[in-house]
C-alpha cells in the first residue's frame, strides 16, 4: 500500500526545479566559502608545529649528544651551499676550540627537517638548559621563523606574533 502511494506520488515528478537547484548551489557556495580558509589555516598551523617539532628534536638529541661528550660545549651546522648538499658541523669546547670528536652528532638524530637547509648553533645558556639559534629564518607556511636562544620550554610556549612571524627568543 506504501509502496503504491509512493510510485503514485513519484511518478508525477520528473526532477528538480531551477529554484531548487540553485537553492542547492548557494547552499554548497556557503559551505566552500567557510570551509577553504579553516582547511588553509590548519594546513599553515601544522607547517609551523613541524618545524617547533624539528627544533625540539635536534635539542633533546643535543642534550643527549652533549651528556655523553661532556667535552662538547657547542655545536655548529652549517647548511649546504648547493641543492642537494650535504651540511657541516663543527663542534667546539668550552675553551672555544674546536675539537673533532669521536663519535658524532649525527649519530644522535636521524633528520633536522627543516633545519637541513638553515646554519644552527646548539649551546648552553647560564641556567645550564641547551639553547638552539638560526642563520636566518625557516619559512612555515606563511610564517617566517626565527630561533634566537630558544630553550624547550621557549619553543613549547611560543606562539605567534602580531605580525604572523615568530621569534623564539629566550
Amino acid at each position: 500500500m506504501i509502496k503504491n502511494l509512493l510510485k503514485k506520488r513519484l511518478g508525477n515528478e520528473k526532477g528538480l526545479t531551477l529554484i531548487e537547484l540553485l537553492a542547492v548551489i548557494v547552499i554548497l557556495a556557503i559551505v566552500a566559502a567557510i570551509a577553504i580558509p579553516a582547511i588553509g589555516n590548519i594546513i599553515n598551523n601544522s607547517e609551523i608545529k613541524a618545524v617547533k617539532a624539528d627544533a625540539l628534536n635536534i635539542l633533546n638529541a643535543s642534550n643527549i649528544y652533549m651528556t655523553e661528550n661532556n667535552e662538547i660545549q657547542t655545536i655548529t651546522y652549517t647548511a649546504p651551499t648547493t641543492a642537494g648538499g650535504t651540511g657541516s658541523y663543527a663542534y667546539t669546547n668550552s675553551a672555544g676550540n674546536a675539537i673533532t670528536p669521536s663519535d658524532l652528532f649525527t649519530n644522535y638524530i636521524e633528520s633536522l627537517g627543516a633545519f637541513s637547509a638553515v646554519g644552527f648553533t646548539i649551546s648552553e645558556n647560564a641556567a645550564g638548559q641547551l639553547t638552539i639559534t638560526t642563520a636566518a629564518d625557516i619559512v612555515a607556511g606563511s610564517a617566517n621563523i626565527e630561533f634566537a636562544n630558544a630553550t624547550i620550554d621557549g619553543i613549547d610556549a611560543n606562539d605567534a606574533n602580531t605580525d604572523g612571524t615568530f621569534v623564539i627568543v629566550d
